[in-house]
């Protein structure tokens, strides 16, 4: 294959790879780690390896998972170039033969790594989340909203929780261990990115209605999607409240007021008014680009409460 050839298929797989989501992927194990541990594991020079390859892994598995996403959807003819012209599968950049085999590769350093994982519960926990992402295309995808979008927002949530037991070590009880202390983290996370999740529905009602995908506003309609995104706000609240009672502070400090304002607050706030402008408004396009905003500041707040 000449070399210029073989540049344009690795920045076809590069493009597939949706390469924005790297750093949010990367600050959620971090985000994890600090959470559970504080900085000590810095200075730890065993845990902190684990952390950087559990940083590794998350990216690889997060980039090969959009690959996988696009492949199925190209061989399902969910794509096509009326609705996603612009894919590589569907210019014809790559072959799908060609992106099986990349997936190959990937999959096999996945597996590599996951050897390179100190203790049993930290494998595990990488394994079943790589696993999630295959099924989520393969299997949940086509089910309906609560598949496909509890399971997007289960794996995002995970990487939070990858951290945090990241940074146990070999302890007994590591796994329980970290996930109890960013519970909370890992809830707001949930409910925040399932709210995302439907109002990014809301604004691809037409093109899911053809592709035959049971999203919630294809099922229900627009309007009540959006009034249930609004509803799904309400767990990320309940989240950073539990946070901050866990740990003894007071709920009418301006300190905690401000965060609640800013994290569920302003989810609130962009889910309401894409409610208000409706499915075709701009406010619709607005929350999706702007919710991992108040999102990050609930996280963060139910990690430092």
């Amino acid at each position: 294959m000449p070399p210029g050839v073989r540049v344009k298929k690795l920045q076809a797989l590069w493009r597939m790879s949706r390469p924005q989501n790297i750093p949010l992927s990367m600050l959620l194990v971090l985000a994890g780690a600090f959470g559970a541990g504080g900085s000590a594991w810095l200075g730890i020079p065993g845990m902190r390896d684990q952390v950087l390859l559990c940083i590794f892994l998350t990216v690889l598995v997060t980039t090969s998972s959009c690959v996988v996403n696009d492949y199925f959807d190209f061989l399902s003819t969910t794509d096509s170039e009326e609705s996603q012209g612009s894919r590589p599968l569907v210019k014809g950049d790559i072959s799908p033969s060609e992106v099986k085999r990349a997936l190959k590769w990937i999959y096999f350093v996945i597996l590599v790594c996951i050897c390179l994982v100190d203790t049993a519960a930290l494998r595990i926990y990488v394994l079943v989340n790589a696993v999630l992402t295959y099924i989520y295309t393969k299997s949940l995808k086509p089910r309906g909203f609560i598949w496909k979008n509890g399971c997007v927002s289960l794996i995002i949530a995970m990487a939070i929780g990858l951290g945090a037991v990241a940074v146990q070590g070999g302890a007994a009880g590591a796994l329980t261990s970290g996930l109890s202390t960013v519970l909370p983290a890992m809830v707001a996370t949930f409910f925040g990115i399932f709210a995302r999740e439907v109002i990014m529905d809301v604004g691809d009602v037409e093109g899911d209605r053809a592709a035959g995908i049971r999203t919630l506003p294809v099922v229900a309609g627009p309007a009540t999607a959006l009034r249930a995104a609004r509803l799904l706000v309400l767990p990320v609240l309940a989240a950073q409240l539990l946070a901050l009672l866990g740990r003894g502070r007071q709920l009418v400090a301006p300190g905690p007021v401000a965060m609640l304002l800013a994290g569920a607050g302003g989810l609130a706030f962009l889910a309401s008014r894409a409610a208000q402008g409706g499915p075709d408004g701009r406010q619709v396009r607005q929350a999706i680009e702007l919710f991992p905003l108040p999102l990050a500041v609930a996280v963060g707040h139910t990690l430092g409460a």
